[in-house]
């Protein structure tokens, strides 16, 4: 379901990434210009992180990450402590880390996903229609911020935020969708499965041909992709809507859970 909601952010973010050419819109040079100034100033910054990583000495690294030009806790914790310490502080960090995923996976189990089913349920929207609209716009909506402020904090940040995005779908699209599949026994809707990946495989492979090909990212190009997104939430509604017709397969499965439990009992 996440795989749908980071269309929109991808056409954010490819506005931003791609060189700066005279047919793209105004609002994208005016984004590239402010990158690059963020850029020049992270560069002519003398205590920036990039500098204290990059430092000779142990001494002159440690208090440039202590500057406020680098303004990073953890990596002036990182950077002043001993070698036995910085080994102790990356395997803290690794557990913080992992903390902070149990945290978040937690949140979205106790809060977050009964507060959709409800909701769902009180607006009478299908499951699959519910989960690539509300939680995907819930999943979605921070990667839009982290993604701009990857792209404007450096010349490179698009790479980052590009490398976040598609990494994130191709991890829900393997670990997770292969969790899922081993939990609940197979692939139980495969058709919908074939759909979603489908839709996700010809996203990734447009962002592809603009940014490797083409090397423009138009207003059009952006409106292309979302779009394609709006065609594929329409696709799942119209599935469902198809599936829940008198006599279709949500009515039949019914009745034969209904007669199952009528014999056993």
């Amino acid at each position: 379901m996440r795989r749908a909601g980071r269309l929109a952010t991808l056409g954010l973010l490819l506005a931003a990434a791609t060189p700066t050419v005279a047919r793209r819109p105004v609002f994208v040079r005016r984004l590239a210009a402010a990158t690059d100034d963020a850029a020049a100033a992270a560069d002519a910054d003398e205590g920036s992180c990039r500098n204290a990583r990059n430092a000779d000495d142990d001494s002159t690294r440690c208090q440039l990450a202590k500057s406020d030009g680098c303004d990073n806790k953890y990596a002036a914790a990182y950077y002043c402590a001993s070698d036995a310490g910085s080994v102790s502080l990356v395997i803290l960090y690794a557990c913080w880390l992992a903390l902070l995923f149990v945290l978040l996976g937690s949140t979205a189990d106790e809060y977050f996903s009964p507060a959709l089913e409800q909701l769902s349920e009180d607006a009478g929207l299908p499951p699959r229609f519910a989960g690539v609209t509300l939680l995907a716009l819930g999943n979605g909506a921070p990667d839009v911020s982290s993604t701009i402020h990857a792209v404007s904090s450096s010349p490179e940040g698009y790479q980052l935020a590009l490398g976040a995005l598609t990494g994130a779908g191709m991890f829900v699209g393997t670990c997770v969708a292969g969790c899922v599949m081993v939990v609940a026994d197979g692939a139980k809707a495969q058709g919908a499965l074939l759909r979603d990946v489908t839709a996700y495989l010809l996203s990734a492979a447009f962002v592809m041909w603009l940014i490797g090909v083409r090397k423009v990212v138009s207003l059009s190009a952006v409106g292309c992709l979302l779009g394609g997104y709006a065609a594929f939430v329409l696709a799942v509604l119209a599935a469902d809507l198809w599936h829940r017709r008198p006599g279709g397969p949500y009515e039949r499965q019914a009745a034969a859970r209904a007669r199952a439990a009528a014999a056993s009992s």
